[in-house]
C-alpha cells in the first residue's frame, strides 16, 4: 500500500512540476506558427516595416535579427534585438516585432506545449 501511495505521489508531482514548467527551449520538435504561416509572417512585416529617414539618408541598410518568446498560449513576449545594424534600424525592427499579434501556434515538444524562442530577420535593403 506504501509503494502504491508513493508511486501515485510521484506521478502527481511529475504532471504538477510538467504543467508549471516554464523553461524557454531554443530547440523543439514542432516550431511555434504564426496564423497563417511564413507567408503571413512576412507580409504583415512587409506592410509595417518603414525604413527610418536617418538610415536612407546615410545609406545604411542590413539585417536586423529580433529575438522573442513566443508563449504557450501564443503569446508573444521578450523582443530583444540579438543583431543590430544602427541605433534607428534596429528601433524599427523591435517596433514592429512588438505589433505582431499574439496569433501563434505554440511549439511542442515530446508532446507538451512549451515557451520557446523564436529569431526573426528583419532586412532593410536600399534600392
Amino acid at each position: 500500500m506504501k509503494k502504491v501511495f508513493l508511486m501515485a505521489m510521484f506521478a502527481f508531482m511529475s504532471l504538477y512540476a510538467s504543467a508549471q514548467d516554464n523553461t524557454i527551449y531554443d530547440k523543439v520538435e514542432v516550431m511555434p506558427e504564426y496564423a497563417g504561416g511564413q507567408v503571413a509572417l512576412m507580409k504583415f512585416m512587409c506592410d509595417n516595416l518603414q525604413y527610418p529617414q536617418d538610415a536612407l539618408k546615410q545609406g545604411k541598410e542590413g539585417r536586423v535579427l529580433v529575438q522573442l518568446v513566443i508563449e504557450k498560449d501564443g503569446t508573444v513576449s521578450d523582443h530583444k534585438v540579438v543583431k543590430g545594424i544602427s541605433p534607428s534600424l534596429d528601433a524599427e525592427a523591435m517596433r514592429v516585432a512588438k505589433m505582431l499579434p499574439n496569433k501563434w501556434t505554440p511549439a511542442k515538444n515530446k508532446g507538451q506545449v512549451v515557451r520557446c524562442r523564436y529569431s526573426i530577420p528583419f532586412t532593410f535593403r536600399l534600392n
